[in-house]
């Protein structure tokens, strides 16, 4: 079904902290998210996703999203294992989009077997104004690492996004990620982007 979520309640923005097991298709915080769907004003982190099995599509936040997601920062693991073989694709965001993905930030950590993005897996959508951070610090740990990750990711695994980057480090995305146009973004004492304003934290 859609999800719309908003608030007009900044105080009230529960602690949310979800393990994600997708045995076939689609895994987030929101599995699949439908046309008319909308995700806006949500920081999302301290949670581990993982998807394995067959034909996975995970994301942070979304696994398939058709919708709007806008506004969102995400900080969440998202490791896709596929023992039977088949096709996996994850995002630090999104999975697989065919929507639309705007002023968004990631901050978590991906891999897969097939395609994979610091954003979004697969981008079939608009991507736009959007930061992410690969670490590449992660890849010291063997129980992460795919043996074919790369030693950095795009932003998408397939497709791309505009005015759109990767950053190695967030002391990279503190430095040269412009939010000055964003609207209800500031930052923090640190220069961290940060939502005035969110759902779900």
């Amino acid at each position: 079904g859609s999800d719309k979520s908003e608030s007009d309640d900044p105080e009230h923005t529960p602690e949310i902290d979800y393990d994600v097991a997708a045995k076939y298709f689609n895994a987030g915080f929101v599995g699949y998210m439908t046309a008319d769907g909308v995700l806006r004003n949500i920081i999302l982190e301290s949670a581990e996703g993982e998807s394995s099995y067959t034909c996975s599509y995970s994301g942070g936040l979304v696994g398939f999203n058709l919708g709007t997601v806008e506004n969102c920062r995400v900080a969440v693991k998202v490791i896709l294992e596929n023992a039977e073989g088949g096709h996996s694709v994850a995002g630090g965001l999104v999975g697989r989009n065919q929507g639309d993905i705007r002023n968004c930030i990631s901050l978590g950590w991906v891999t897969a077997n097939n395609s994979y993005g610091a954003l979004c897996g697969i981008n079939e959508g608009v991507i736009e104004s959007c930061y992410a951070v690969d670490d590449p610090s992660h890849n010291t740990d063997p129980a992460l690492v795919n043996g074919d990750r790369p030693e950095t990711l795009t932003l998408c695994g397939v497709g791309d996004g505009v005015n759109s980057a990767v950053y190695a480090s967030a002391t990279e995305l503190i430095e040269k990620a412009d939010i000055s146009a964003w609207s209800g973004w500031t930052t923090d004492a640190d220069g961290m982007p940060v939502l005035t304003v969110t759902q779900i934290r």
